[in-house]
């Protein structure tokens, strides 16, 4: 998507969201693909799921190759127990 589509889907200024790309752009979560006069922001997914993975992993669920995306088993076997206790 391009910064204006972006920003028109969030309800933010064009200014904001392009400010906001560009620190994902700097962290290599998103790529920049110019298209003639426009630039395309692409999510590295791949990225995007390694960092989420780590960030779980940090509050104490456990993501598998097997899971889907959206679905993490927490440790804990209690329902309802909080994470790592």
């Amino acid at each position: 998507m391009t910064a204006g589509e972006l920003a028109a889907r969030f309800s933010h200024s064009w200014p904001t969201t392009t400010r906001h790309l560009g620190v994902l752009v700097d962290a290599g979560l998103v790529t920049v693909v110019r298209e003639g006069r426009q630039r395309r922001y692409v999510l590295d997914r791949e990225r995007v799921a390694a960092v989420l993975d780590l960030w779980l992993s940090a509050l104490g669920y456990r993501v598998t190759e097997s899971s889907r995306p959206g679905r993490h088993s927490p440790r804990s076997s209690s329902p309802g127990s909080a994470p790592g206790g």
